[in-house]
């Protein structure tokens, strides 16, 4: 049964498609023709026969009845054989139409491509588009035709290669690979390829989709070698700030004590006051370099849950003398708990916003401090009623070794750029909008985080 039904399928998939495409390929007049005179002959044979054996003669009339019919017979045969010929001429005619347009459709895609694509068989360059012939230096696309695929190959890659190769033809699907091309003028290129089978022109082929990535390369190496620059970078920053911190501050500390007790000696000699506020200078300046040095290393702050109002309340407490001195009064407007998750170091920041209202807006005579709860966020306001801050100054002023001139007081220019770097750790924000009754406002916003 199965060889049966194997049989009558291959006969009608087969031998009736076969003699019909051959018959859509014959003279249509040399098939009527032929058609009419084959059953007219048939036709003559069989009413010959008839008339022997029924009327014991040839009946001439019965074969004229017999040829006529035959005629018209053959003829509307040979039509509706000739319609459906036509018919199928034409469905091959817009299949073909079709396939060809599709093809050339595809071509021109493969042509225009940006990235080198080439077609091998059995070891044998068949196709390669005009970005793959630029690639390996071909002036035309036909210079690689016939050319071994390991004549572009690498030889460090021929091993990986036949081993890819062997892969697919077995059916793996293969991942992208990068390796290195030979171009004709011996140049090693870097290039990604990505392979897959086909059929090419009816027979297996491998198709090969090559890209360039040889100035990728170059840039990931030399952004490796920028990295280790900056990290051996990072490392003499680092001594530096050791050398800052531990090295420099015992000389000044000692030219500090020494001042003091020659002015306990000598209290109106101008020159040991020099001495002394210059070396109170330095030492400020060291702290708050090394400081920030290491600010700028870290890249996350461990966190815990704090108040921010007692966090405020204990830089108010640190820099109360400051205040005294310039004859101000702090008005703390915090009266509630604000709970937050932050690091210690955030204190670091009122530290500095206070003491540059203590240094920097005496003239007002006060200094403000409130906050407000806002959807995730806290924020702390310190206000003053100073000169103010131009407002091509706001953003400078956050920037290291950056500080607004005000007229002789001392500072080193980092502490303003301290405060943003601890409020950034935060993901926070940190910016100084203009006091309407005179002065600066500078706002502190934080997000809560998780309590």
């Amino acid at each position: 049964m199965k060889g049966g039904d194997g049989g009558d399928t291959d006969y009608k998939q087969g031998i009736l498609p076969s003699i019909i495409q051959k018959l859509a390929r014959v003279n249509l007049w040399h098939f009527v023709w032929v058609s009419v005179i084959l059953s007219e002959i048939f036709t003559a044979i069989l009413n010959i026969i008839n008339s022997i054996i029924f009327y014991g003669k040839i009946s001439y009339d019965l074969l004229l009845i017999g040829v006529i019919d035959a005629f018209f017979v053959a003829l509307i045969v040979s039509s509706i054989v000739i319609f459906l010929i036509i018919h199928i001429r034409e469905i091959e005619k817009r299949a073909g139409d079709k396939l060809r347009e599709s093809e050339e459709r595809y071509r021109r895609l493969v042509e225009l491509l940006p990235v080198g694509v080439a077609v091998h068989r059995e070891g044998k360059i068949v196709y390669v588009n005009p970005a793959g012939a630029e690639l390996i230096g071909a002036r035309t696309p036909e210079e690689l035709t016939g050319k071994s695929v390991f004549e572009v190959v690498h030889p460090d890659y021929h091993e990986v290669v036949r081993e890819r190769i062997r892969r697919m033809q077995a059916g793996e699907t293969v991942p992208p690979i990068e390796e290195k091309f030979i171009t004709l003028s011996g140049d090693v290129i870097d290039v990604e390829v990505a392979a897959t089978p086909i059929v090419y022109e009816g027979k297996p082929a491998m198709l090969s989709v090559v890209k360039d990535i040889t100035e990728r390369k170059r840039v990931e190496k030399e952004t490796r070698r920028y990295l280790e620059e900056l990290k051996r970078a990072n490392r003499l920053k680092d001594l530096f700030t050791d050398i800052l911190r531990h090295d420099l501050l015992n000389p000044v500390g000692i030219i500090r004590n020494a001042t003091e007790l020659l002015l306990d000696e000598f209290p109106d000699r101008e020159e040991l006051k020099v001495i002394m506020r210059n070396a109170n200078r330095l030492i400020n300046m060291i702290e708050s370099a090394a400081k920030l040095s290491k600010l700028e290393s870290v890249q996350e702050l461990e966190k815990e849950t704090l108040d921010l109002k007692e966090v405020v309340e204990k830089a108010i407490e640190a820099t109360l003398p400051l205040f005294e001195e310039a004859g101000m009064v702090v008005e703390n407007r915090l009266t509630e708990p604000l709970h937050i998750k932050a690091n210690p170091i955030v204190e670091e920041v009122f530290l500095n916003l206070l003491t540059n209202a203590a240094k920097y807006a005496a003239t007002g005579g006060r200094v403000v401090i409130d906050g407000q709860i806002e959807d995730g966020s806290i924020k702390i306001m310190v206000k003053d009623f100073g000169p103010g801050i131009s407002d091509e100054e706001k953003e400078r002023i956050f920037q290291r070794f950056e500080r607004v001139d005000k007229g002789g007081v001392e500072g080193t220019g980092l502490g303003l750029a301290i405060v943003k770097r601890i409020v950034e750790l935060h993901n926070g924000k940190v910016w100084v909008e203009d006091n309407p009754g005179g002065g600066s406002i500078f706002w502190v916003e934080l997000p809560r985080g998780e309590e």
